[in-house]
C-alpha cells in the first residue's frame, strides 16, 4: 500500500516537472532565435553603415 502511494506521488511529481522542462526549453530556444536575429540584423546594419560611409567617401573623393 505505501508501496503504491509513493510510486503515485512520483509519478505525479514527473507529470509536474515535464511542463517546466518544456517551458524551459522554449525559453531558451525563443532567447537563442532572438539573439541570433538581433546578431544578424546588427552585422547587417553595421554593413549598410559602412557601405553608406564609404559611398559618401567615395563621393566626396571624386566630387
Amino acid at each position: 500500500m505505501i508501496r503504491i502511494e509513493y510510486h503515485r506521488g512520483t509519478r505525479t511529481r514527473y507529470w509536474h516537472t515535464l511542463p517546466a522542462i518544456f517551458l524551459f526549453t522554449g525559453v531558451g530556444i525563443f532567447l537563442y532565435v532572438i539573439g541570433v536575429t538581433y546578431i544578424i540584423s546588427l552585422m547587417l546594419f553595421g554593413l549598410s553603415v559602412v557601405l553608406m560611409v564609404w559611398a559618401i567617401l567615395f563621393k566626396a573623393m571624386t566630387a
